[in-house]
């Protein structure tokens, strides 16, 4: 998980980067990206049938929660179901 959540965090932060306040978003969008990159991990773990302790469901809505203040929390959130969707 720390290059698929390395990978995501570099997708999701490398935007804020070029606000006029990236330290406002880049925690937030490392919370996501972080959580995002486990339900990822997990999800593969389940397809190699792995025991699974927290499901990915579990992180995928904490990726949500972690975005919820963010200004474009709604291309997000849309961008998260998405990826949730496509696991499942």
């Amino acid at each position: 998980s720390l290059k698929t959540g390395a990978l995501l965090t570099c997708c999701l932060c490398s935007p804020a980067l070029f606000s006029a306040h990236p330290e406002k978003y880049t925690p937030d969008l490392t919370a996501c990206a972080h959580q995002l990159g486990l339900a990822y991990q997990q999800q593969d773990d389940v397809l190699d049938d792995h025991l699974q302790l927290i499901s990915p469901q579990t992180h995928y809505a904490q990726a949500l929660s972690a975005i919820s203040d963010h200004p474009h929390h709604l291309a997000l959130q849309h961008c998260i179901i998405t990826m949730q969707k496509r696991t499942y």
